[in-house]
């Protein structure tokens, strides 16, 4: 009966949290931009019904909370309309019904968009009441559970939800624990549509070398008929401006998932293990800071909160508000010299931006770690902190192929100083192949970073410790290698990996000696290559070159 219990609870919480992660005017506003790229961008209007099949199911069953009704009381009549018209289609496969139907999801989808940019705070009253009712449960909080140590059961949940106004929209949610204790998660749950594709565009199992993902869809032809009365575009956020995907297209962004980052977290637990056990490693204290994460479903979960962290954006944003200095100065800088900066050559470019470097200091974070010390001790242990945990992930992300490190993705903890990195969704050097802008470099290690690490730059605690993270991860690489399999392999996670065929083919004979998958990393080194310091050499522009080179 206990078992049977705690069964039940979960399932309701699971279900409860999902329901809250993604409210029906968010699901809709998703499911007509997914819609109006598959119409109007690929002509395909099969895939424009699946899209929104299901929501309308999802009426039909009816509200089950008052922000349902609300909704259905909104939109309702009218998304029913719609419904029908589509439906006619299908029975006539005249394209005047298709036009009819756009022209009142255009005026719902609009409505819609104003009220969830309203959306700030969400009440549980109306949005899960089964949440807020839910007291003194059997289920452990989410990820405080250890082995042999007192369990902390959720004792009742925040009565209202935080929105964290981004594309997204994640929710801040606290819950209570049985021992009067706070737990702050970051609820992620806006399904990503792209990621369910028909079964005509599926490119097959994952093989090495060839990411699991969509292959390309051909060209769209004429449909059954002329488009009559086509409705007016929806707004620049839609799809429906964005240009469709040639065969040869780069990865396709698709949002990271809970899943993802939790098996980054795997990795990151298995490289701890690893450097716990070296004696080198140990005595530095050599580790990666990691948080919990529990998936709910293949694109929502919760994310623990982390406190006493701050973004590196944030903090230099502060920073140069309080000197009032602008935040884009080194961008503007560049206009200054070169108002046509896009359009230049390389050299240029390198001259410009070189420009750009030699009028700012580039010493905000360097700054900033000394002024919120306490004494001369205390930033010197930040410091040494700093270097070493930046260290350790530059050579895990460039063993896993991590992209998108932004200043918005690396935080900085308030009081050790260690390096904090989130969101894991570009992995296995997917970034190095974007169409715009890719990430050609092994990690992340601008000016500023460096000036952080003061007098020894690169030269000191950063390269003998990126000596010791790739002796110990290549002393290990077995261990590591078959984690990376089963994560490239998991059926649950794409890995943005939605890389053409014929894009992968003209690109495999450019680097023949990494293999044929994006993840076959070199751990073993060259024969002629014994010692870790000679293992690093391979990449001299970022352990011997100065930054702005």
């Amino acid at each position: 009966m206990v078992r049977h219990a705690r069964r039940v609870q979960a399932a309701l919480v699971s279900e409860e949290l999902i329901r809250t992660s993604i409210l029906w005017h968010e699901m809709w506003h998703a499911a007509l931009e997914e819609a109006s790229r598959l119409y109007f961008s690929q002509d395909d209007v099969q895939g424009m019904l699946d899209a929104l099949t299901p929501l309308h199911a999802a009426l039909e069953r009816g509200p089950q909370t008052t922000s349902e009704a609300s909704f259905q009381q909104a939109f309702g009549a009218e998304l029913l309309e719609a419904h029908g018209r589509c439906q006619a289609y299908v029975a006539t496969q005249s394209r005047t019904e298709l036009s009819a139907a756009w022209d009142i999801y255009y005026h719902v989808f609009r409505r819609i968009s104003k009220q969830i940019a309203k959306l700030a705070v969400l009440e549980l009253t109306h949005v899960s009441p089964k949440l807020l009712e839910a007291h003194d449960l059997e289920l452990a909080v989410p990820g405080t559970y250890q082995a042999a140590a007192p369990v902390v059961c959720i004792r009742s949940f925040a009565r209202t939800m935080m929105v964290i106004p981004s594309k997204q929209r994640p929710r801040k949610l606290t819950i209570f624990g049985s021992d009067g204790s706070e737990h702050t998660f970051l609820l992620k749950g806006h399904e990503d549509l792209r990621q369910a594709r028909s079964p005509r565009q599926a490119s097959g199992p994952p093989s090495p070398g060839r990411g699991r993902g969509p292959s390309p869809s051909p060209s769209p032809g004429p449909g059954p008929g002329p488009l009559l009365n086509p409705p007016p575009p929806l707004p620049p956020r839609s799809p429906l401006l964005t240009p469709t995907l040639a065969p040869s297209a780069p990865p396709i962004p698709v949002p990271t998932t809970p899943r993802q980052d939790e098996r980054a977290m795997q990795l990151f637990g298995l490289v701890n293990t690893l450097l716990s056990t070296d004696r080198a490693t140990a005595k530095r204290d050599l580790a990666i800071q990691r948080y919990s994460i529990v998936p709910l479903s293949p694109n929502s979960g919760l994310i623990s909160w982390v406190p006493r962290c701050d973004t590196l954006h944030a903090l230099v944003k502060e920073y140069r508000e309080q000197r009032r200095t602008l935040l884009n100065i080194e961008h503007r800088l560049m206009l200054q010299m070169a108002a046509d900066y896009d359009l230049l050559p390389v050299l240029q470019k390198l001259e410009v931006f070189e420009y750009a470097l030699e009028n700012t200091g580039g010493q905000d974070l360097a700054k900033v770690l000394w002024l919120r010390s306490r004494n001369a001790e205390h930033w010197l242990l930040r410091r040494t902190n700093y270097t070493r945990s930046l260290a350790v992930m530059s050579m895990v992300g460039y063993i896993l192929g991590l992209g998108d490190r932004h200043p918005s993705n690396l935080m900085l903890h308030r009081y050790s100083g260690k390096i904090l990195h989130i969101d894991f969704g570009d992995c296995f050097e997917v970034a190095l192949h974007r169409d715009k802008f890719p990430e050609r470099v092994p990690f992340r290690l601008t000016r500023m970073l460096v000036n952080a690490m003061e007098v020894s730059g690169i030269e000191g605690n950063f390269r003998s410790t990126c000596e010791s993270t790739m002796g110990v991860l290549r002393h290990n690489r077995h261990s590591v290698m078959a984690m990376l399999e089963a994560f490239v392999y998991d059926p649950l996670i794409n890995w943005r990996l939605l890389v053409a065929p014929e894009l992968e083919e003209a690109r495999a004979p450019v680097a023949p000696h990494l293999g044929t998958a994006p993840w076959h990393r070199p751990l073993a080194p060259p024969p002629e290559l014994e010692d870790s310091t000679a293992f690093l050499h391979p990449h001299p522009p970022f352990l011997t070159a100065h930054p702005k080179t």
